[in-house]
């Protein structure tokens, strides 16, 4: 009897392990943001990954961050500081419309996300 409750539970349970999916790699990623130099303090940091091929639709879930009075940020995807999908991505900056800065209110760049911990400093130059 100990036997066929062992097969069944086998049978039953080896598609459910089968199934379960990790998601995609996540690295963590941290940095600073500056413009000319100085930090950028309240600002919105979005990691938005790149489509692997051209006519992919998705690319993937964002992760994003916000500056503190340091410029520094830690990225989340899933949960706080978990980093972000490893790979190539679009790193946009947004500022809050009140805050005006020599360089701009906004900047997008491309950096890629490495396995292990990654250190991404944004320079927002004018």
């Amino acid at each position: 009897m100990r036997i066929h409750a062992s097969l069944l539970a086998l049978l039953f349970g080896l598609p459910l392990l089968i199934g379960c999916n990790q998601g995609p790699a996540l690295a963590p990623v941290h940095g600073r943001l500056t413009c000319n130099g100085k930090p950028v303090k309240e600002a919105g940091v979005i990691f938005s990954p790149v489509p692997a091929t051209e006519g992919a639709k998705e690319s993937g879930k964002p992760a994003t961050g916000s500056t503190d009075a340091d410029g520094r940020f830690v990225l989340t995807t899933y949960k706080s500081g978990d980093g972000a999908i490893v790979g190539k991505h679009r790193a946009s900056i947004v500022m809050d419309n009140t805050v005006r800065l020599p360089c701009g209110n906004s900047k997008v760049v491309v950096l890629e996300v490495k396995p292990g911990d990654n250190e991404l400093d944004i320079e927002m130059n004018q």
